[in-house]
């Protein structure tokens, strides 16, 4: 074929070569050429066009291969912001309106501390040195006051009161004394240790302990956090802090510990100053109200307070659950908790503020607190009709006893109130 058979500047005026004829194969008659082997403009732009269309659809595919198979995976950074985003502080319902002070009820303060903002204890697992030196505390937590007055932290592997369970040091105003006991060493009036059971405030330490880690975070003041068996609110009158398992809790600010619960004064022999659930019984400060007879759940002002019931029963000003302070049975049951006879008929309200009313749960004149339901409004007295719409329903008579709307024996179609038997 001689070079010059198709100029190649012009490719689109070359005609199509023919392939040579396979054996048996007749090919159709030609239709005869339009002209001499050239293409008309309009063949020539349909062709054109046909191509760039062509070259799209390729290009658009090639994009969206590049995307899938080189974007970012924005579905698992997106899990992954999600997993490591600190969740916003919550607020737990309303409690007391201030702090408990000393000899305040554990049922205040445990009010006192639940109504704090709860914060993600996952942000106090790391304390850092004042070079700046992060260290991870693995599962153990550490925070300190806003002042850094308060430095807390707890250790693993735990055995000992001076080992176990919330050490804090605290810049106390009057730091007690070294005792007669530990002669030796570096004296530290304001280490704390309070593993639950006891608090101990003063003590021998070489160095600073778990605290050459280093500062947690800082717990604002009115927020709480919940580690073990802990549950801490930060206040500016000091750190509050609850054992849940030894019924205990503790108050740390300059002024000093203040122990509540089943804490009580106990003969200092390893520390300064030492607090028991098995030594003396805690302190606690109670006042009479002797302005007439207050009635069960009703609101109070003063904690740890105490007045009789119409019915003659002692009642207490203590917090029930978050709903603020109440008159409350000095003994609060629980539900489905055995009673006796003589408290059949008794309203009673749960640590956490529910009430419940004791009456038989049996006809072998078993006897049960339980959760009286809705009470019916108003004041009743036995042998005053009901109606049958209010059949098994309870309402508190004159004297806040608990009265069932029950069937007249003997007399179809008429109720009344009677005491539980």
């Amino acid at each position: 074929m001689p070079p010059d058979y198709h100029r190649p500047d012009d490719l689109w005026n070359q005609a199509t070569e023919v392939l040579p004829i396979v054996d048996g194969y007749e090919p159709p008659e030609a239709a005869p050429a339009a002209s001499s082997g050239k293409r008309s403009p309009a063949s020539r732009y349909t062709i054109i066009g046909l191509s760039a269309v062509l070259a799209a659809l390729l290009l658009i595919t090639a994009g969206l291969f590049a995307a899938k198979h080189f974007r970012p995976n924005t579905e698992t950074a997106t899990a992954a912001t999600t997993q490591r985003t600190t969740p916003a502080p919550t607020t737990s319902a309303a409690g007391p309106a201030t702090p408990p002070a000393a000899g305040a009820p554990l049922a205040s303060v445990v009010a006192w501390v639940q109504a704090g903002k709860t914060v993600d204890v996952t942000n106090y697992h790391t304390a850092t040195t004042s070079d700046g030196t992060i260290n991870n505390l693995g599962s153990a937590v550490a925070f300190v006051s806003p002042t850094k007055k308060i430095q807390c932290m707890t250790q693993k592997q735990a055995t000992t009161v001076d080992q176990g369970g919330l050490s804090c040091m605290v810049a106390l105003d009057n730091p007690p004394s070294r005792p007669t006991s530990r002669n030796f060493g570096n004296w530290v009036g304001g280490w704390v240790d309070y593993p639950g059971e006891r608090v101990g405030v003063g003590a021998v330490k070489g160095d600073p302990g778990q605290f050459l880690l280093g500062d947690g975070p800082a717990l604002a003041y009115g927020s709480r956090i919940t580690f073990d068996d802990f549950d801490c609110r930060m206040d500016q009158t000091g750190l509050f802090c609850v054992n849940k398992s030894a019924e205990s809790a503790l108050q740390l600010s300059s002024s000093g510990a203040v122990p509540f619960g089943c804490l009580g004064a106990a003969t200092a022999q390893n520390y300064g100053i030492e607090y028991s659930c098995g030594g003396a019984a805690p302190t606690t400060t109670t006042t009479t109200k002797s302005n007439g007879p207050v009635a069960l759940g009703e609101s109070c002002d003063t904690a740890g307070q105490q007045a009789k019931a119409a019915s003659g029963a002692m009642l207490t000003c203590d917090a029930a659950g978050d709903s603020g302070l109440r008159w409350l049975n000095e003994n609060k049951p629980v539900s489905g908790s055995s009673c006796s006879a003589g408290e059949a008929g008794t309203f009673g309200y749960t640590a956490n503020g529910k009430l419940l009313m004791c009456s038989s749960v049996t006809s072998g004149r078993v006897y049960a607190w339980g959760d009286p339901g809705t009470l019916v409004g108003g004041q009743h007295q036995s042998g005053e009709s009901c109606e049958g719409s209010q059949e098994g329903k309870v309402a508190k008579s004159a004297t806040g006893t608990g009265l069932f709307c029950m069937p007249v024996s003997g007399s179809p179609g008429k109720w009344a109130w009677r005491a539980p038997s």
